[in-house]
């Protein structure tokens, strides 16, 4: 799941960490004109070159082996 900030430009990424090496790895990434729009229909721009990492975490209080 992404999730968009539109008012501070910031995109958060969940469910991902099975796939993704934590805090070795840089990656890319990009998304085309259109391909997010608002309630109303407008198209986001997209962008371009983002570079992420991804941070190690755990839940607290929740038995790990209890997350789908």
């Amino acid at each position: 799941m992404a999730v968009f900030d539109e008012n501070n430009f910031n995109f958060t990424i969940s469910g991902l960490n099975a796939d993704l090496v934590p805090c070795t790895t840089t990656y890319s990434a990009h998304r085309a004109s259109g391909a997010i729009t608002d309630a109303e229909g407008n198209a986001y721009n997209g962008f371009m070159n983002a570079s992420f990492t991804v941070q190690e975490t755990s839940l607290i209080g929740v038995a790990q082996g209890s997350i789908l």
